[in-house]
């Protein structure tokens, strides 16, 4: 019996040993692959898209003495020396007009939450500080902010602006280098590694627009449409895939054709919360020829029409009835609509047609 319970006590701990074993094992390759997969996440963010927003004012170069103070910019590297105690304070603006501030005068910001951060250490109220502007509007009131380590903040409207100093107080002898960098709170969550910002605003825009564009732009899905089918006169070509629908009268018809795009099933309410654009009617619609028109509530009466005049149509957040393509009795030939619904802040930075992305 002695034997047999000594056999059995080496097998249940043989058992333990090699399970927990290849607890470890297993446990060490979810670290390594957590590891990884951080590491791509967080080279994604780096490399990826846009992270910083501070795009400088101020070109590359030496600027000053001003009452003994030197700035140095270089490559979004902004750098103050002060060989002896400066006889008077600077506020050096290097985002926005060098020397006015106000919402036109200030740099535009995309809406969402951003960290500024990248202030050499040794900050304070006696030596120097980031002092930054928000406006939300261009009869909002500026808030001024001094700023000693990283500091969040939001812009909540599609006009917000912004203006960034290095401030450097009188009486320093100190030599210290920023690297400015204003980043979105979640790009901020998985990275704080610094990235140089773009040269000008061109640049930033043309980013913002690319990632627009590949992003879920459109809202209006039509991958659940028959395609062709004929309504009242006119047959109506939908490619999913492009996002192009084609109407061609084929027949006289004494109604209007009527196309329906974007509809909940069975027409159901669309609840959208952020303002939208609807665009895509080819130059040339109108009441009496073709048009988009989007039906909104909470009045089922309230159509708003896109006629092609390249602006756009605004339209307030609120629930969607139905999108649709509309050629009217009297139209003939071939119209070739590019239906697209996206929110206002999107059509901001780029007014470019995209289809609908899953």
């Amino acid at each position: 019996v002695g034997r047999v319970m000594d056999a059995l006590k080496r097998s249940l701990l043989w058992d333990f040993y090699t399970t927990y074993a290849e607890y470890r094992r297993n446990l060490a390759e979810i670290e390594h692959d957590l590891d990884r997969d951080t590491t791509i996440v967080n080279t994604k963010v780096d490399t990826s898209g846009i992270k910083n927003y501070a795009v400088f004012t101020r070109r590359d170069g030496t600027y000053g003495p001003y009452y003994g103070t030197t700035f140095t910019v270089s490559n979004g590297v902004v750098t103050c020396s002060c060989s002896a105690a400066n006889t008077g304070y600077k506020n050096f603006r290097i985002i926005g007009d060098t020397e006015n501030v106000g919402w036109s005068y200030s740099m535009p910001l995309p809406k969402g939450k951003y960290v500024l951060t990248g202030l050499a250490s040794g900050a304070s109220s006696t030596t120097f500080r980031y002092i930054l502007g928000v406006a939300q509007s261009s009869s909002d009131t500026r808030v001024s902010n001094s700023i000693y380590d990283d500091f969040e903040f939001e812009i909540t409207t599609d006009t917000g602006r912004i203006d960034l100093s290095y401030y450097v107080a009188q009486g320093n002898a100190v030599t210290a280098s920023s690297k400015p960098m204003i980043c979105r709170v979640e790009d901020y969550e998985v990275s704080t590694a610094y990235v140089a910002p773009s040269k000008t605003m061109a640049e930033l825009t043309a980013k913002v627009a690319a990632l627009v564009d590949a992003g879920k732009k459109n809202l209006i899905d039509m991958s659940w449409m028959t395609s062709p089918q004929t309504i009242n006169g006119v047959q109506w070509t939908i490619d999913a895939a492009t996002g192009i629908v084609t109407g061609t009268r084929v027949s006289s018809n004494s109604n209007a054709s009527v196309l329906y795009l974007l509809a909940g099933e069975n027409h159901a309410d669309i609840p959208i919360g952020y303002d939208m654009v609807l665009s895509g009617c080819p130059e040339g619609g109108s009441t009496t020829t073709y048009e988009l028109q989007l039906a909104w509530k909470p009045t089922n009466s309230t159509i708003y029409r896109e006629n092609g005049d390249g602006n756009g149509l605004k339209i307030p957040a609120g629930t969607v009835r139905y999108v649709s393509c509309v050629m009217r009795s009297g139209q003939t030939g071939t119209v070739t609509f590019k239906p697209m619904l996206c929110s206002e802040d999107d059509w901001s930075w780029s007014k470019d047609f995209v289809p609908y992305k899953a």
